[in-house]
């Protein structure tokens, strides 16, 4: 998975955030994510995923992993989808950017203080802390969070604002925040720390002085490579963040039932105004959605 310092990268869902970053070589981009540089298994039974750059693939290199519930299905939602007015789709481009998250907007009522939750047991593998703006308005110390259970599937959380005790403990001792940079540096202890389903890992999220309230989120399947990924002209586009890209999943329709009924309606919603164009109905990754990125611009970035 990338690291936000790539900002281009990086999704903005529901926030409507806009603005560059510093450009990461691939070095950073692999000590960001977990690769050889920071797995430091604290025992010889800690499960430890690694991606290979020349297989890009994702296997187990320390430990052994249990086989996932089947079928896949999440325990619980991050957030109450009765606070969330859209969804946005993962798979998709942003902004001339590809984003394999999607994320939640939240009602200008709830001022961005909602709960969000694990939504299955995992283990906290990193936080980062950072200052980022909306246009016109100041910095805002924001916080991302990498989970991953021991069977291979992989959450990011980002845009929290608010973080619980435990992870704001763990963020505390994360390198001091910059503008626009999350990356962590490679001397970074590696962490693993369980967590249960349905704790709460956050109390208020987006960017209060902007009134712009929203959080991305994630979820990747590390086991196994996704379908889009098997174009050989998508995978040749998207192959620089294949460890994230390949192995993103439409984490909508694995909402427990009712509310991923309602997280696809708000998606396909034309009346939503960040559904008005073919763009914002489209994801590489959610069968339901009736277009793929490669139906636009042979597959290259565009606005959406």
């Amino acid at each position: 998975m990338r690291p936000k310092v790539r900002k281009q990268r990086h999704y903005k869902p529901w926030l409507f955030v806009m603005g560059g970053l510093l450009a990461l070589g691939l070095g950073g981009f692999l000590a960001f994510w977990g690769y050889t540089a920071l797995i430091r298994p604290v025992s010889s039974q800690q499960v430890v995923w690694e991606y290979d750059q020349g297989s890009l693939n994702w296997s187990v290199k320390s430990g052994v992993a249990p086989a996932c519930n089947e079928p896949l299905r999440l325990e619980i939602s991050p957030v109450n989808m009765s606070e969330v007015v859209a969804v946005g789709l993962p798979g998709a481009y942003r902004g001339f950017n590809y984003k394999a998250h999607g994320g939640f907007r939240m009602a200008d009522k709830t001022a961005g203080k909602v709960d969000v939750r694990l939504p299955m047991d995992a283990n906290l593998r990193s936080v980062s802390r950072y200052y980022e703006s909306t246009p016109g308005n100041p910095y805002e110390l924001q916080y991302l969070a990498d989970f991953e259970n021991d069977c291979g599937i992989a959450f990011r959380f980002d845009h929290l604002f608010t973080l619980s005790p435990e992870l704001q403990a763990v963020a505390e001792k994360s390198p001091p925040p910059k503008k626009n940079d999350t990356r962590r540096d490679s001397e970074s202890e590696y962490i693993s720390v369980p967590i249960k389903a349905g704790t709460v890992i956050a109390t208020a999220v987006g960017f209060p002085s902007a009134q712009n309230y929203g959080f991305d989120f994630g979820m990747y399947d590390r086991r196994q490579r996704n379908e889009i990924s098997n174009n050989p002209t998508w995978a040749q586009l998207h192959k620089t963040f294949s460890a994230q890209d390949y192995h993103g999943i439409c984490w909508v329709t694995l909402l427990p039932t009712s509310d991923a009924a309602a997280a696809e309606a708000m998606a396909k919603d034309r009346n939503n105004s960040n559904t008005n164009k073919p763009f914002h109905l489209t994801s590489d990754y959610c069968s339901f959605a009736p277009y793929r990125t490669l139906d636009f611009n042979d597959g290259q970035p565009t606005e959406g």
